[in-house]
């Protein structure tokens, strides 16, 4: 009876992870007159509620300095948001890494002109 259950249970998270994927692209544009960045998060989904980007972490030069979680997700198409950073300057490497709450993670970054 107990490897029924292993059985079971190994073929349901497989399904799980088959459907869940992680970001697929993460663009970044800052604005160096206005000093916001633009994330904005590609990750296709079907339940915004149920499979959605949970967590952005910002680092500049290396340093973690923005951390956002998120309940749900913008769209079925990806999540976006804006952020104001003061404390940039050419030169400066901006680095921002997403979170599916199922399943992964991608990394992008930017070096400011």
């Amino acid at each position: 009876m107990k490897p029924v259950k292993t059985i079971i249970l190994a073929v349901f998270l497989a399904t799980q992870f088959a459907i869940s994927h992680p970001p697929s692209k993460i663009i970044l544009d800052f604005n160096p007159e206005t000093h916001i960045l633009k994330v904005a998060i590609a990750h296709s989904v079907q339940d915004t509620v149920k499979h959605f980007i949970d967590g952005l972490t910002v680092s500049l030069n290396g340093k973690v300095i923005l951390s956002q979680k998120f309940l749900t997700q913008l769209d079925s198409k990806g999540q976006e948001t804006l952020f104001l950073i003061h404390d940039v300057k050419s030169g400066d490497k901006i680095e921002a890494t997403a979170s599916c709450n199922v399943f992964g993670k991608k990394k992008e970054s930017i070096t400011l002109p």
